[in-house]
């Protein structure tokens, strides 16, 4: 497959996300909002997920913060009928009336009608500690032998700005010989960073995107330090879809 859109280097590139994109800050208080909830409370009243826990488990760490999805995805539809489904088809709860109503309020008031994504493609990786939403990355410390590993290996970063022009957040890109791509250790964005820049680079580059499991030289402790040892993987369906992990096998036992 062909790339709709080149990763040319040092240029920058405006997206916009597509209508309905919950905001950051909507992600933050939904999750709050859900982590809040007490099930011993009279609304909650019968409501027990299967282990029996008094409190509501998060949505998950790779849920779609969209209004709406549609499609052959595992739960379509908007915001509230995706997260009731989610949340009975995991936990047997049925989601009260008004939390569900709750919930659609605040998907819908922090949904995103203009949101636009500014970020360039580098292969030089001297920005300073925390420039772009990173600070306390280990590349940037312990590991900083892992920047050297992503050049000689032909990686890139994917850089975010805001509206004036200042870093926000970052995530690393790694380019395969028939055109796949890896994305890994995101940061800057809330929810899912590595996720959110993920989904902002499969619309750029025309693909899809599959999570995987993310090794080098069989660990993902090692030099090259693999945040939660995830990557989001990017190619055609039939490239990704019977993929679940990956092995970079960058430098020697030396590095690590």
């Amino acid at each position: 497959m062909e790339l709709k859109q080149e990763l040319q280097l040092n240029t920058r590139f405006e997206q916009q996300a597509p209508e309905g994109t919950i905001s950051e800050t909507g992600i933050n208080k939904i999750q709050d909002y859900i982590q809040e909830q007490n099930l011993a409370d009279e609304m909650w009243q019968g409501q027990k997920p299967q282990d029996g826990a008094g409190y509501l488990r998060p949505l998950p760490y790779d849920w779609d913060w969209v209004w709406k999805v549609e499609g052959n995805a595992d739960y379509v539809g908007t915001f509230p009928k995706r997260a009731s489904k989610y949340y009975y088809k995991q936990w047997e709860i049925k989601l009260p009336t008004a939390f569900v109503a709750s919930l659609g309020n605040l998907a819908r008031e922090h949904s995103e009608d203009h949101a636009f994504y500014r970020f360039d493609f580098v292969n030089e990786f001297e920005w300073q500690d925390g420039d772009f939403g990173d600070e306390g990355s280990c590349f940037w410390g312990e590991n900083s032998r892992a920047r050297v590993l992503l050049k000689e290996n032909g990686a890139y970063a994917m850089r975010f700005y805001d509206e004036v022009g200042d870093g926000m957040a970052r995530a690393w890109v790694a380019q395969l010989a028939d055109e796949r791509l890896i994305v890994f250790n995101g940061y800057g964005f809330g929810g899912n960073p590595t996720l959110k820049i993920a989904q902002v680079l499969a619309r750029f580059t025309g693909q899809q995107y599959r999570r995987i499991y993310l090794r080098n030289q069989g660990t993902e402790e090692g030099t090259l330090w693999v945040n939660g040892g995830v990557g989001y993987l990017l190619g055609s369906d039939e490239q990704i879809k019977d993929m679940d992990d990956y092995e970079f096998g960058w430098g020697t036992p030396d590095d690590f």
